[in-house]
């Protein structure tokens, strides 16, 4: 059981190495998503169910990384959403100080990644 949960561990930890350089490339939505994903599903094997902290104390640079995608998610879901509403389409103002909002949280983000060392924090926590 323990080998299978290791080696399911690491094959999700390789996803989300890969989507860690998509992300780095672009930060397109679905590379978000995905590595959120994959991230949700590494920290719910590995939190203890009695210790939920236990996460956030073993991957600080995880748990960052995670926090600061789920802002710029949080504002695509937001965005697609309005999008469908007829009133969005006379509201360009709207729709451009989103889209800026947008642009700034991506740049932040990528910026956070621009340091060497929590891009390899991240990475060695990936293979821990």
């Amino acid at each position: 059981m323990a080998n299978a949960k290791a080696t399911w561990l690491s094959r999700e930890a390789k996803k989300a190495k890969v989507l860690v350089d998509q992300i780095k490339g672009s930060s397109r939505r679905k590379a978000i998503h995905d590595f959120r994903v994959c991230i949700k599903k590494i920290r719910a094997v590995v939190s203890n169910a009695d210790q939920p902290d236990d996460f956030k104390k073993h991957y600080p640079a995880l748990t960052k990384i995670f926090r600061k995608t789920g802002r710029l998610r949080d504002l695509q879901i937001i965005h697609s959403r309005l999008a469908t509403l007829p009133s969005w389409l006379h509201a360009p103002v709207a729709n451009r100080l989103i889209r800026e909002h947008q642009a700034r949280r991506k740049k932040a983000i990528l910026e956070w990644w621009q340091q060497t060392e929590r891009t390899e924090r991240v990475m060695s926590e990936l293979q821990a």
